[in-house]
């Protein structure tokens, strides 16, 4: 017989979802978690990028850029109806 592990707690969930303007938590990781990212030219690409996306309505909050994964916060302007 077979112990069962104790269960992690996970989080509660939110009481307050904001439809209309939501932010979006981002994870994105290099392939084969490839340590790609942990250098200077790449952060500098990533604000680069950050600075160019409110024209095209995308909007980089706080981030952590690690060696083979980023974690983002992200908002997207409404689209506008014609």
């Amino acid at each position: 017989m077979t112990a069962e592990l104790p269960r992690k707690q996970r989080l509660n969930r939110l009481e307050t979802i904001f439809i209309d303007a939501p932010i979006y938590f981002v994870t994105a990781c290099t392939d084969k978690r490839r340590k790609l990212l942990a250098y200077p030219a790449v952060h500098k690409a990533l604000i680069d990028f950050a600075n160019d996306g409110p024209a095209h309505g995308a909007w980089l909050g706080r981030y952590v850029l690690m060696p083979d994964h980023l974690h983002a916060f992200v908002a997207l302007d409404e689209k506008k109806s014609p």
